[in-house]
Order: structure tokens, then C-alpha cells, then sequence
């Protein structure tokens, strides 16, 4: 399939647009996926897991992510388990599902079958980049009508990869900042508050929760960038939450 150039700047300038209206994100994000002739397009860090849903993406994807995380299809999926290891070899990677299973495998994949050939989705490409050195991707789904994604157009996906990259880095600042007013809200009426990413590591928090957490060191730490508690059952409940 041949892409349209235009189509493709046009896509990518609503995505940029989308960072300062992230309301907007479902439609730049169909529109991109449009514009390489998918049917659904999202944002994607690795083992992002049951908080998939919350990741921006067009309105397709949105109504398959609710039945993916919900019946746990996140759990031994081959093409994380296989396209992740050939995404992180190159800034700019791009893996298709023939990279991931040959034909007779995929006749026998579950994931394949009884989850997207169900949904209707046949073809898969993903496009890597990083945001400070984390793995993310940019899966793009293609319906039974359109097929399988060919190698010949992984050359002009993966040139989309840098921009990926900016736009997904200017977004998470862009979420911080918007965060940050929120929780200096919380700070004003003496409620600790922190903000955590997609994986429950803390990447902001208020001084009313640094006062807490100094006042709480034999209770409360943060280890590996997540909040913890030192009292192993105690732990394993705010893991829950986090």
C-alpha cells in the first residue's frame, strides 16, 4: 500500500495539537491510523499491562483496550513477548505480525484468534521509540479487509518514529504540568498528594507529602521510584492501589 505524505504531516500535527488538547487525542490518533491505512492507533509503553486503557488512543482501539484489559489478555501475549526484545535493538524498530508468528503458528495462537481475528483486526505493525531511554511502541492495527501490514512499508513507518518520540515526551510534560496545579491545590487545603506514572512510580509530589513521608520514614519509603511500606502486608495492600 502506497501512503499519502500529506495525509501522514496532517495526522502527525493534529497528534502535536493533542499534547495542549488531550480531549482531541482519539481523533489525531484515528487519523493517523487512517493515514497508513489502519484501522487503530495508540500509545504504548512496554508493560504498561492492566493500565493500557489509560493510554491515549483512537476510538477503536479505546473499545478493544476495555475488553483486552478486562479479560487479562496482557498475560503471555507473543507479541510482547516477541516484539518487545526486536523493538529495543533499534531506536526506530518496526516489527510486523509476520516478524512475530508464521502462518501456521498464528492458526493456533489464542491471542490471534479469539482475541483480534474476533475483534476483526487480521494485520499488526509496531513502531518503537523511547522517552528517556524507556521502551514505548506505537501499535497500529489493521482490520481483515485491509490485511497484513508489508515489509515494504515498514521503511516509511519507521520514519514516523522520531516523531513519536517528541510527541509522547512533550505529552508526559505536558501531563506533569497539568498535574502539578492539581497538586498544589491538594498542598493549599493540607492533603498530601503524589503523581505517579503508568507504572505507580512517583514523579511529582506535594510538600504536605514530603512532610508526611519525613515524618513516616520507619513506615512509609520510596524504593525503585514507588511508594512502599516497610511492613510487608501493609506493602502489599498500596501495591494494590498504586
Amino acid at each position: 500500500m502506497s501512503f499519502n505524505g500529506d495525509d501522514i504531516g496532517r495526522a502527525l500535527d493534529a497528534c502535536y495539537d493533542a499534547v495542549v488538547l488531550p480531549d482531541d487525542w482519539p481523533l489525531a490518533l484515528q487519523a493517523l491510523s487512517r493515514s497508513v491505512g489502519a484501522s487503530a492507533a495508540m500509545f504504548f509503553p512496554k508493560d504498561v499491562n492492566e493500565n493500557a486503557a489509560h493510554m491515549p488512543a483512537s476510538p477503536d482501539y479505546v473499545e478493544f483496550l476495555e475488553h483486552y484489559v478486562r479479560g487479562g489478555w496482557y498475560a503471555g501475549h507473543y507479541r510482547s513477548e516477541r516484539g518487545w526484545p526486536m523493538l529495543e535493538k533499534s531506536p526506530t524498530a518496526v516489527v510486523l505480525e509476520h516478524d512475530l508468528a508464521t502462518d501456521e503458528e498464528r492458526r493456533r495462537l489464542p491471542h490471534y484468534n479469539d482475541l483480534y481475528l474476533r475483534w476483526g483486526y487480521k494485520g499488526f505493525a509496531a513502531i518503537g521509540f523511547q522517552i528517556d531511554g524507556e521502551p514505548w511502541c506505537v501499535p497500529l492495527l489493521r482490520s481483515v479487509r485491509q490485511g497484513f501490514f508489508e515489509r515494504e512499508e515498514a521503511g516509511t513507518l519507521a520514519r514516523l518514529s522520531h516523531h513519536f518520540s517528541r510527541i509522547a515526551r512533550l505529552n508526559r510534560r505536558f501531563v506533569v504540568a497539568r498535574n502539578a496545579t492539581g497538586l498544589e491545590a491538594l498542598d493549599r487545603i493540607d492533603r498530601a498528594a503524589l503523581l505517579l506514572d503508568h507504572n505507580g512510580r512517583v514523579i511529582e509530589m506535594n510538600g504536605r507529602a514530603e512532610d508526611l513521608l519525613s515524618r513516616c520514614r520507619g513506615v512509609l519509603v520510596i524504593r525503585n521510584g514507588r511508594l512502599g511500606a516497610l511492613q510487608p502486608d501493609s506493602d502489599r495492600r498500596l501495591q494494590a492501589l498504586a
